[in-house]
């Protein structure tokens, strides 16, 4: 039993830290991005 609910906890720290590494990777996206669609508006101006 107790096995059990240390496998428990070790998907739920790699589930939490899977998730944390997704918001950043889309966080750096949207900000790259973002520069990127910026950066022509600047050019033209």
């Amino acid at each position: 039993m107790e096995h059990i609910q240390f496998v428990g906890k070790a998907l739920r720290a790699v589930i939490v830290g899977t998730l944390l590494l997704l918001m950043t990777a889309i966080y750096r996206e949207d900000n790259i991005s973002g520069s990127h669609y910026i950066h022509p508006r600047h050019a033209m101006q």
